[in-house]
């Protein structure tokens, strides 16, 4: 299985297989960072509730000043109980938690 032409990785471009939430358990993330001197990481991806949420923080308590691109993230809809949960809805609620206290949550027409 070979990747779509629009993300294609770079000639040199780093690669990691992650298998947890958490992009920095078991992947060697931390030092790709750390040997360029980054100390401000920015953040998309799938899912909001899980693996933004985890890494977000991770990448926290770590040291790191995190950016999270709202528009470039998604959370499906979830169910709690008889509770069902709209993913725009999920999204919210776990960009408002991670905002100020974990990362600066903007939208990608922000981002220079």
């Amino acid at each position: 299985m070979g990747f779509h032409p629009s993300v294609e990785p770079a000639e040199g471009e780093v690669m990691l297989k992650k298998h947890l939430p958490n992009s920095f358990i078991d992947t060697g993330l931390q030092g790709v960072p750390e040997d360029a001197d980054v100390t401000e990481l920015v953040i998309v991806g799938m899912m909001s509730s899980m693996c933004i949420d985890s890494t977000t923080r991770a990448a926290h308590e770590l040291g790191y000043r995190n950016t999270v691109v709202s528009d470039a993230c998604t959370a499906p809809d979830l169910l709690h109980g008889e509770t069902f949960v709209p993913g725009a809805t999920v999204h919210a609620a776990f960009m408002a938690a991670l905002d100020g206290s974990f990362a600066t949550v903007t939208g990608s027409s922000s981002l220079s």
